[in-house]
């Protein structure tokens, strides 16, 4: 299984890599990473991840918009928005859109794994 993990914190990126591949049982080679959502959908875009980390709010583009373009490319992606405090409005947005979980920062394991398998059970929508 792979994963796309994009947020434009570095430490994050890190965070929820060594979460999935420390805990999760995930290849670190199939755990990549993306600084914005431009680089998300262009990497989206030429390897189709399982599973896509992404967080709400970053420079250019943003989560919202990420969301969109991905779910163009494919609209049964698997997308799950990380979020700060008080980014309710942002993920409510990006939900609609077609992701389909959200985590809240500070991560924890055991958010990031349940998010992992709430994603990959529920039926593809689109």
């Amino acid at each position: 299984m792979t994963v796309l993990v994009v947020d434009d914190l570095p430490i994050m990126r890190a965070i929820i890599k060594d979460i999935l591949t420390r805990f999760g049982g995930f290849d670190s080679e199939g755990v990549f990473e993306a600084e914005d959502g431009g680089a998300a959908v262009k990497l989206y875009a030429e390897r189709r991840p399982d599973i896509v980390f992404l967080d709400v709010y970053m420079p250019g583009m943003d989560g919202l918009e990420a969301v969109k373009a991905i779910c163009a490319i494919n609209p049964k992606a698997k997308i799950i928005m990380c979020t700060g405090r008080g980014e309710e409005d942002g993920v409510a947005h990006c939900l609609r859109a077609g992701a389909v979980e959200c985590v809240n920062k500070p991560v924890s394991p055991e958010q990031i794994l349940a998010a992992v398998e709430a994603a990959m059970g529920r039926p593809a929508s689109g």
